[in-house]
């Protein structure tokens, strides 16, 4: 299986039908002409198997001759619905929740740090269980893109918290300053990651 855009993934079952002991010499082998391949009503609990299915007819060589063999190809789509529940919009409303940190005094010290630690440990939490649902590949999955960035914004709205502190203590403005930078992140981080969505669920829509 290719799980670059897991779980917006598109997978292709081949199935293949030849003869073990007969040559082509002996058999040969053809798709029928209407209605070759019959898919019943199946459901399955991961994937949707789409009616259109798409077939072959070769001579497949071997050491002991050359085979007539048939080939079809069902094309599976995953279902997503549980990854939106269980994975997208946890994680979506965990990144909203970190940007109210913004709209709260940056007197409140106690307040936003412990929003954003929460935020940044629940979040760090469901992904560490995320990684423990998927197949182990090498390479880099859409969901591990997802699980990145979202903690990525969480930790950056933490981040901020710390920056508007230090112009708070150090700055000569202090105060006004910190809540400037509070107003700038309150469009800045909902526009980048407005951003982003469009351009992550472009991409896995465009490939599967």
């Amino acid at each position: 299986m290719n799980l670059q855009y897991y779980p917006f993934d598109s997978q292709t079952c081949p199935l293949y039908l030849g003869s073990f002991g007969y040559t082509d010499a002996n058999i040969n082998l053809d798709w029928r002409k209407q209605d070759p391949v019959h898919i019943k009503e199946n459901e399955m609990p991961k994937f949707d198997l789409r009616s259109e299915v798409e077939l072959q007819d070769y001579i497949s060589q071997a050491i002991t001759g050359s085979f007539s063999t048939l080939r079809v190809d069902f094309f599976l789509d995953r279902q997503i619905g549980f990854f939106w529940l269980q994975i997208f919009i946890p994680s979506l409303l965990l990144v909203v929740l970190s940007w109210v940190s913004f709209w709260v005094d940056p007197k409140a010290v106690p307040a936003r740090v412990s929003l954003g630690v929460t935020c940044v440990l629940t979040l760090t939490t469901q992904s560490s269980g995320t990684r423990q649902l998927l197949p182990p590949v090498s390479y880099v999955k859409a969901i591990d893109v997802w699980m990145f960035v979202c903690l990525v914004f969480v930790f950056a709205a933490l981040l901020e918290f710390a920056y508007a502190v230090c112009f708070k203590v150090f700055a000569e403005a202090g105060e006004a300053r910190a809540k400037k930078v509070d107003i700038i992140s309150r469009a800045l981080f909902p526009g980048v990651f407005c951003i982003f969505l469009s351009v992550f669920f472009l991409a896995c829509g465009l490939a599967s």
